[in-house]
């Protein structure tokens, strides 16, 4: 094995050890440990921009803002997506990332992002900056497999808003 092969499986292995306790501090809020279900969707509506399910029809990489260097390039998600529960409803939304990719092409694991797959269907709890929507791993963004007790309270605080 070659030198620069070793010194990237280790980064790779720090980063990758380290994301589980990254993705765990953003995941947890001051008194939400004992918080219900209702308070805790509810708070995580709240705090979004935009809610919605999702399918992921794509993924691709935008070159980064004039401002960062050497051809770096961005995630971007492709979405049609489906139920809307909070923002302006539209048949197609792209989701920001901040996973980087290189102008050499080497991916980097951001362990506060969401890791999207195209195919596979999502609830989405969406923030802005400025005209752009983002969702990351620090929200209550799901697989739509595993998301069936936030829909309930989802459509149990529209009918109440209602």
């Amino acid at each position: 094995m070659k030198i620069p092969s070793l010194i990237n499986l280790a980064t790779a292995l720090t980063i990758v050890t380290a994301s589980g306790a990254a993705a765990a501090a953003c995941n947890v809020r001051p008194g939400f440990a004992s918080a219900n279900h209702k308070t805790v969707v509810g708070s995580a509506m709240h705090d979004s921009s935009a809610v919605f399910t999702a399918q992921v029809t794509a993924i691709e990489y935008v070159p980064a803002d004039a401002q960062q260097a050497n051809g770096r390039k961005f995630q971007t998600v492709k979405l049609s997506t489906g139920t809307w529960w909070k923002g302006t409803p539209s048949e197609q939304v792209t989701l920001h990332t901040m996973i980087p990719r290189d102008a050499d092409g080497t991916d980097y694991i951001v362990s506060t992002e969401y890791q999207y797959e195209v195919g596979k269907s999502y609830l989405i709890y969406a923030t802005t900056a400025g005209n752009r929507l983002y969702a990351s791993g620090c929200t209550r963004t799901r697989k739509l497999g595993a998301a069936s007790a936030d829909i309930a309270e989802l459509d149990a605080l529209k009918s109440e808003a209602n």
